[in-house]
């Protein structure tokens, strides 16, 4: 099943919300999730070894927090970017560049909020409902057997927001350093 997310930057936290977003759209998530080799994903390709990668430290406690794997595409081979690759290009030519013919003539710009809205329903009643050519048969439909193996999306951690009245702020400033006298002082009334 396809998802797809428009963003107007690359940065980590996008990222992260991007990935929050498509668990969310699939009920779960996925043992494994494949990349691209991008620098908001892996710092250093083989670093430990062959295969073994320097994830960035960020989506490492991200996968480990969701309960996936990352796996990345191997450069220069057509089997695995190009599972990435055909998915772009399929979005771009069905959804993007038809979506900007439609609405550009009616003075409508394409933002991402726009593209983003109209995306969803593009999954809905396009992408997910057309007959695959590799699989041969409806996303949606596969995807009534793939989601058994997705695993349970984690319990959202709280947000609190924490209000500080600034009357609680406001008290008398009184030096914390005496002169040593003032202890002798303390001392010879205690006794």
């Amino acid at each position: 099943m396809l998802y797809i997310e428009f963003t107007d930057n690359m940065r980590y936290d996008t990222l992260e919300a991007c990935h929050r977003n498509a668990f969310s759209f699939f009920g779960g998530v996925p043992q494994e999730v494949l990349y691209d080799n991008m620098k908001t994903v892996v710092l250093q390709r083989d670093a430990y070894q062959t295969g073994q990668h320097r994830f960035h430290p960020s989506l490492w406690q991200f996968g480990k927090e969701m309960g996936f794997s990352p796996r990345l595409c191997r450069p220069f081979r057509a089997q695995t970017k190009g599972k990435v690759e055909r998915m772009v290009q399929y979005a771009r030519n069905s959804f993007y560049i038809p979506l900007m013919t439609r609405l550009r003539p009616m003075g409508i710009t394409v933002d991402v909020e726009t593209a983003n809205r109209y995306g969803l329903r593009w999954l809905y009643d396009v992408a997910n409902q057309r007959k695959h050519e590799t699989i041969q048969t409806r996303p949606c439909d596969r995807w009534v057997e793939e989601q058994q193996s997705m695993l349970a999306l984690p319990p959202e951690k709280k947000q609190y927001d924490v209000q500080v009245d600034e009357s609680l702020m406001t008290f008398d400033r009184q030096p914390l350093h005496h002169p040593l006298s003032i202890y002798d002082t303390f001392c010879r009334g205690a006794a």
